[in-house]
């Protein structure tokens, strides 16, 4: 039996690295058990890192979707553009009542000021402007095809009190104004089309008065014309052309015609008020203009239903349209 050789064991290559990692903790001062903890360490601040960034998106997030204070809010201001169109020719002062068609398409509006943004009219024919910051504006727009428009008409008031006008400059294509913090303000804007055959015109104006219950002549103007009758009824012309207009808070009205033969009714129902017409110049106001009396003699001399008349080319005739409501009692 050969004699058995001692040979020196040789470590396994992990417990090699081991060896050599605990070497180097040693002369560098720092035990196998700090080095333990020190990694420990390390793995929870890179939780912590994590968590922390996680915390920051979330918050975010949710102050983005917080509103603003209440205070921040009114700061800002609201405004909105109501674009109708009106007829071609329209001379008359009751745009509410005679222009509430919207455009046939989108009109995009731009508004120029501390907020420059812009904001395009619904199928109603209405933009929308908010959280606009204060300060002066310029409201515009470059859709419409002016070729076609006579002239803008703006009206701009408080949107929770209609009545209560507010301060503007027309433009050519819109206007300017100055937002308040807080305001909510409304601007309607009337386009009067152009009458594209350039056919000879004829202004029709009519003042409509309400006369005393039974009041039978003869002195209508005396009696009657210091009464305008209300705001929004609707006078027609029938003839070359076919126009409608409504009168305004003083009772009157106005309509810019073709020259030709015309049929005129309006004013109360018949049912309920007798019609008295005279008519003139507009400016020879004491000489009378012939017309033509619709349904005279129903109920008496001076019981119309309209009128018709010869409107000459610039013609400017003014017709006072009296109603005398039926005594009742």
């Amino acid at each position: 039996m050969e004699p058995f050789a001692l040979t020196e064991r040789q470590p396994s290559p992990r417990r090699a690295n081991l060896a050599g990692q605990e070497a180097t903790m040693t002369r560098s001062g720092m035990s196998p058990a700090d080095a333990s903890i020190n990694r420990r360490s390390l793995v929870v601040i890179a939780l912590m890192t994590v968590a922390l960034a996680v915390i920051s998106v979330a918050v975010g997030a949710l102050l983005a979707a917080t509103p603003a204070p209440a205070s921040a809010r009114a700061a800002t201001a609201s405004l909105t553009i109501r674009a109708r169109a009106c007829p071609p020719r329209y001379i008359a002062n009751a745009h509410a009542a005679d222009c509430d068609e919207p455009f046939g398409f989108p009109v995009r509006y731009l508004a120029d000021g501390p907020t420059p943004t812009s904001a395009e009219t619904d199928e109603a024919g209405n933009a929308r402007f908010a959280a606009l910051l204060p300060g002066a504006y310029a409201i515009g727009e470059g859709d419409i095809p002016f070729d076609f428009i006579d002239r803008l008409v703006v009206a701009c008031a408080l949107s929770a009190t209609p009545a209560t006008p507010v301060p503007f400059t027309a433009t050519t294509r819109g206007l300017r104004l100055a937002l308040d913090p807080g305001a909510d303000i409304t601007c309607d804007l009337y386009y009067v089309g152009t009458d594209a055959r350039a056919l000879p015109s004829a202004t029709l104006a009519i003042h409509h008065r309400l006369c005393p219950a039974g009041f039978q002549g003869p002195n209508y103007d005396a009696t009657c014309h210091a009464t305008p009758a209300p705001a929004g009824i609707e006078f027609a012309l029938d003839g070359p052309d076919a126009a409608i207009a409504s009168t305004d808070a003083a009772g009157n009205t106005a309509l810019r015609v073709a020259a030709g033969r015309y049929t005129v009714r309006g004013g109360l129902p018949g049912e309920f008020a007798t019609l008295a017409v005279f008519c003139a110049p507009a400016s020879q106001p004491g000489t009378p203009f012939p017309f033509t009396p619709l349904g005279a003699g129903v109920r008496g001399p001076n019981d119309l239903s309209g009128i018709q008349l010869d409107l000459a080319p610039d013609a400017h005739i003014l017709c006072d349209w009296f109603n005398t409501p039926e005594d009742l009692r």
